[in-house]
C-alpha cells in the first residue's frame, strides 16, 4: 500500500509493485475542519497543553485565527506543512504567527531537527554541528535530485563512522541502515528546499557552473521557488553583508548567462541561471541579450520589454506571460517556444518561422518564414492582417 501526496511517488514505488488491482490515493489538501481536527489531536498527545478540554478547545481556535491571519496560510492546508508546523509549535508558540515564507518554515523545522540530532563533539560549538549536518543534506539532496530519484540504496552513508554520522541525523524516510536498504527525505519537499539551499550555499562560493550545467532546472518549480525564497530572505536581512549576498548571487547568475554569448556548450548553465533569476522576479528590461544561448529556460512572466535578443537562442524556452513589447528579435531561435494560447492561432506560414517583432504599441506581431512572406498580425485577436511576400 503507498499512501503519498505526490505522484511521481506512484510511480517511483509503484512500479515496484506492478499489481493487476493496484489502486492509486492521494492525500489531499484539509478543508478548515479537518486542520481543526488534526490540531485538536495534535493538543491532545502534547502533554504540555493540559487535559482540560475546554482549554485545549479555546487554544484550538487561537491556532486556527493565527493561521487564517498568517501570509502562508494557504501551506498549512497541506498535511505535511501543518505537521511540520506543529511540531515547531510545541516550543515556539508563535511560529504561525511569525513565519511569513515557505521556506523559513523548513529552515527553521530542520534547524529543530538538527539540533536535537546534532553530533556531539568535544570542544567544538553545538551550532558548528548543526552547520555540518545541514551542509551535507544539502549536497545529498542534490545528488538524489541531479540524478533524478527521490530516493537510493544506503550503501556506503549506513556506516557507523564519525565520517557518516550526519547522515544517520538527517530527516529519512529509511527502515535500517543496513547497505541494500532504501531511503528518502521524510517528504520531498524536503529534498526540494534542500536543492534550493544547495544551489544559494553554491553561488554564494563562486558561479557553480558545473552544478547548473549538470541538470535542467527549468520546469523544477519547487527549486525555484525555494530559489526565490531564499534570496527574498536574504535580501530582507538586517545586516549589510547578508544583505548583499543576494545582490552577489544575482550578479554571478547574470555572469552565467552573458558567458553564454556565442557559446551553445554553456546553454545548460546559462537557461538555468536565467530561469532562477526570472525566478527571483529580476528585470530583464532594456538588457542587450544579444546571441546568449537559454534553449528551455524559464520566462514565464518575464519583464523582457525593450530587451535585445538578436541572435539569441530561445529554443523550447516558456515565454508564456512574458513581456516583450518593444524587444530585438532579429535572428532569434524561437522554435518550439511555448508562449501562450494565442501563438496557436496565428496560423498561415507554410514553413519555419524565423523572426518575430513586437510593434511599440503591443498589438502588432510581424513575423518572417522559411517560406519567403512577412507576415502581420493582431496580438490580441491572432488575426492575419497583411501578408508581404
Amino acid at each position: 500500500m503507498i499512501v503519498t501526496c505526490r505522484q511521481e511517488n506512484t510511480s517511483d514505488y509503484g512500479s515496484c509493485m506492478r499489481h493487476p488491482t493496484a489502486q492509486t490515493r492521494y492525500i489531499q489538501e484539509f478543508g478548515e475542519d479537518q486542520i481543526r481536527g488534526y490540531l485538536r489531536n495534535r493538543l491532545l498527545i502534547d502533554s504540555n497543553s493540559g487535559s482540560d478540554a475546554d482549554d485545549r478547545r479555546g487554544l484550538v481556535e487561537e491556532v486556527m485565527h493565527t493561521i487564517k491571519q498568517s501570509r502562508i496560510c494557504a501551506l498549512y492546508s497541506k498535511p505535511f506543512q501543518l505537521s511540520m508546523a506543529m511540531d515547531l509549535y510545541i516550543s515556539e508558540r508563535d511560529v504561525f504567527s511569525t513565519v511569513t515564507r515557505p521556506f523559513e518554515l523548513y529552515k527553521r523545522w530542520l534547524d529543530q531537527w538538527f539540533e536535537q540530532k546534532k553530533i556531539p563533539t568535544v570542544k567544538d560549538h553545538k551550532t558548528k554541528s548543526v552547520e555540518h549536518i545541514w551542509r551535507e543534506a544539502e549536497k545529498l539532496a542534490w545528488e538524489l535530485h541531479s540524478a533524478g530519484v527521490s530516493h537510493d540504496k544506503v550503501g556506503v552513508r549506513g556506516t557507523d563512522s564519525a565520517e557518516w554520522k550526519w547522515f544517520r541525523r538527517c530527516p529519512l524516510r529509511v527502515q535500517n541502515f543496513h547497505h541494500e536498504s532504501l531511503f528518502s527525505f521524510r517528504h520531498k519537499s524536503i529534498q526540494e528546499n534542500l536543492v534550493g539551499s544547495f544551489l544559494v550555499q553554491r553561488l554564494m562560493a563562486d558561479r557553480a557552473e558545473q552544478e547548473l550545467s549538470k541538470i535542467s532546472l527549468s520546469t523544477d518549480f519547487p527549486v525555484l521557488r525555494a530559489f526565490r525564497e531564499i534570496l527574498a530572505g536574504l535580501s530582507a536581512e538586517k545586516e549589510e553583508p547578508r544583505a548583499q549576498l543576494a545582490s552577489i548571487i544575482k550578479e554571478r547568475l547574470w555572469e552565467n548567462v552573458i558567458a553564454s554569448r556565442g557559446q551553445p556548450d554553456r546553454g545548460q548553465c546559462a537557461a538555468n541561471s536565467i530561469s532562477l533569476l526570472n525566478a527571483t522576479r529580476c528585470s530583464f528590461v532594456g538588457q542587450d541579450l544579444r546571441g546568449i544561448h537559454i534553449p528551455k529556460a524559464n520566462l514565464q512572466g518575464a519583464e523582457l520589454c525593450g530587451s535585445n535578443l538578436e541572435g539569441a537562442n530561445l529554443e523550447g524556452a516558456d515565454i508564456r506571460g512574458a513581456n516583450l513589447i518593444g524587444a530585438k528579435l532579429k535572428g532569434t531561435k524561437m522554435m518550439r517556444v511555448t508562449a501562450s494560447e494565442l501563438i496557436n492561432t496565428l496560423e498561415g506560414h507554410t514553413a519555419e518561422v524565423t523572426a518575430v517583432a513586437v510593434a511599440p504599441d503591443g498589438e502588432t506581431i510581424v513575423t518572417g518564414s522559411s517560406d519567403k512572406t512577412a507576415r502581420v498580425w493582431n496580438r490580441s485577436t491572432g488575426e492575419l492582417i497583411n501578408t508581404l511576400e
